[in-house]
């Protein structure tokens, strides 16, 4: 008989001694049950017992092991120091002799197998977390684009006069700038909002505007604003933070007080629940009643019912209305 043959025929009688050194492998911090324990050993031994320890072999079997050891290079080390222990046990000096170069060349070839695997799977991690990165910002690119295309409609459709600002200097201003006061987005934009106060305001008006917005408050308060043909408007004016393509600028809200209109209701008066300040706060933002639904867990008849209760508090009738109220009355938390 053999050498290899002679190996062979003492591991297969001592088959039961092999499968203690399987249950001493953890993996992922536990013990392995014994079904997984005869799948690792069969695939080991099986390669052991056929191959006179050819590194092809040995290659394969670290292919193989890399997964089910959670990609642990300690623990091929440690399944190798165990075996080597097992292997070698009732062989005499002539099978040792034969067997200790091979099995030094089944285990290199083994690590590097094994090492293969790792690779292989660290490179396909990375490649799918990139993936997953890239369609995460793509879409969050569409929701930011999204939310600024309807920020911008809600901005242009606005009845009220609304000015954007960043660092005291005007960025744009809406068409009912225009139509309320005569100036125009080349008479404003660019300028500072100290000339605008100075261009827009009466004199006597200045000092408390300046000191409104100097302590940092978001409560509207009246003043007068001057038309461009110098004609004096009351307005209750209001201000607060806003995002602006992918950044926070300052908005200006001034509504035109009509002495003939009911006037609107402050935030106290108006006695919003939760629910519906936060149906509030989704509209602003120019969601869609069917995304404030998806986003707010309810059913589009149950965002329908939260609206009718908000138009009738707020003495409103259009959604535009409503969103404008939420600009002038709602604190910035809440906007």
């Amino acid at each position: 008989m053999e050498i290899p043959e002679q190996i062979a025929s003492q591991w297969a009688a001592r088959q039961k001694e092999f499968e203690v050194v399987w249950w001493l492998l953890p993996i992922q911090q536990e013990a392995i049950d014994e079904d997984v324990a005869v799948k690792l050993q069969n695939r080991i031994t099986a390669c052991l017992l056929m191959t006179p320890f050819e590194p092809e072999s040995g290659q394969k079997v670290g292919l193989a092991l890399a997964r089910p050891f959670g990609f642990h290079l300690e623990k091929l080390g440690r399944l190798q120091n165990l075996l080597a222990e097992q292997l070698f046990l009732g062989l005499n000096d002539t099978q040792i002799a034969w067997l200790a170069p091979r099995l030094i060349a089944f285990w290199v070839a083994m690590t590097v197998g094994y090492g293969q695997a790792v690779q292989q799977f660290y490179v396909a991690e990375q490649a799918a977390q990139q993936q997953k990165l890239l369609a995460e910002f793509q879409q969050l690119a569409v929701q930011v684009s999204e939310t600024e295309e309807r920020f911008a409609a809600l901005f242009e459709a606005s009845a009220q006069p609304v000015f954007l600002h960043e660092n005291g200097r005007i960025l744009t201003i809406n068409h009912a700038v225009t139509q309320t006061f005569g100036y125009t987005a080349e008479d404003l934009v660019g300028q500072t909002v100290q000339s605008l106060i100075q261009t827009m305001t009466l004199p006597a008006e200045q000092a408390k505007i300046l000191q409104e917005m100097e302590s940092g408050l978001a409560r509207p308060y009246h003043t007068q604003c001057l038309t461009k043909e110098g004609t004096a408007v009351s307005v209750a004016a209001a201000t607060r933070h806003v995002n602006y393509r992918g950044r926070t600028v300052r908005m200006i809200i001034l509504s035109p007080c009509d002495d003939t209109a009911t006037p609107l209701p402050e935030l106290d008066e108006a006695e919003l629940s939760p629910r519906q300040l936060d149906v509030l706060h989704r509209m602003t933002q120019g969601l869609t009643d069917k995304e404030i639904a998806e986003i707010l867990d309810i059913s589009m008849a149950t965002v329908n019912h939260h609206k009718a209760k908000i138009f009738a508090k707020l003495r409103v009738n259009t959604r535009a209305k409503a969103i404008a109220w939420s600009w002038q009355k709602l604190p910035p938390l809440l906007d």
